[in-house]
C-alpha cells in the first residue's frame, strides 16, 4: 500500500525476534513439515494472515505429523519458543516433543488448547517452560487452568510439570553470564529425559 502520508510502526517485540537470521529455522521446519514455513518471516506474520477473513489464533500447536511419537508436550509463551524449537533439532527430538504456543492468556484458550492436546494422547508428560522464575511467571496462572482442564476433558490424572528458573524476587539475575548459565538450564530442562 501507498500513502501520502506516513505512520508510525510500534512493535511490541523482544528486540531479539527482529534479529533472527533468515535461515535461523530452515533445517528445522524443513523437518518437521517441509516447505510449509518462510523463514525470512519466522516472527512475523503475512498479510495474507492478516487477511479480512482471518482470525487471530490463541493457540499455536505444533506441525508434527506423526503424533504417535511424542513423549513430552511442552506448554509455553513467547521467545522462548525460538530457543527451545532450536535446541530440540540439536537433540534430534523433532518428532518426540511437541511444542504448543499461547500466545492469548486471558481469556484462557480451553477450547484451543483442548483441540491442541487431543492430539497428543499418547504423550507420557506435559510441561509448562518459562523463562522467568516460577513466581513471576505465567505458570501460577496456566497451571490451575490446565489441570482442569486435564481433569475435565481428559478425564486423566496427568497434570502440568514446570520446567525453568527456581522462585526468586527478581525477574532478572543482573548479570549476562549468570543469565547465559540459568537459560541454558531451561532449554535443558525442557528435554532431560529424553
Amino acid at each position: 500500500m501507498k500513502r501520502n502520508y506516513r505512520k508510525p510502526l510500534v512493535v511490541a517485540s523482544p528486540k531479539g525476534l527482529l534479529r533472527l537470521p533468515v535461515s535461523y529455522l530452515t533445517p528445522v521446519l524443513n523437518v518437521i513439515k517441509p516447505n510449509t514455513f518462510n523463514v525470512s518471516k519466522a516472527a512475523t506474520s503475512s498479510l495474507e494472515e492478516m487477511a479480512p477473513s482471518t482470525r487471530f489464533e490463541p493457540v499455536l500447536d505444533d506441525q508434527i505429523s506423526d503424533t504417535s511419537k511424542v513423549d513430552r508436550v511442552v506448554l509455553l509463551t513467547g521467545k522462548l519458543y525460538y530457543d527451545l524449537v532450536k535446541e530440540r533439532q540439536a537433540r534430534k527430538l523433532s518428532e518426540r516433543v511437541a511444542l504448543i504456543r499461547l500466545e492469548e492468556l486471558s481469556p484462557f484458550p480451553f477450547d484451543g488448547l483442548h483441540t491442541a492436546l487431543k492430539r497428543y494422547t499418547k504423550a507420557k508428560e506435559i510441561i509448562w517452560v518459562q523463562e522467568e522464575p516460577r513466581n513471576q511467571g505465567a505458570f501460577t496462572h496456566v497451571e490451575p487452568r490446565v489441570n482442569s482442564l486435564l481433569a475435565q476433558k481428559w478425564k486423566t490424572k496427568v497434570r502440568i510439570g514446570y520446567r525453568g528458573r527456581e522462585e526468586d524476587a527478581v525477574p532478572a539475575t543482573g548479570t549476562g553470564v549468570l543469565y547465559k548459565v540459568q537459560q541454558e538450564r531451561v532449554l535443558k530442562s525442557a528435554f532431560e529425559g529424553l
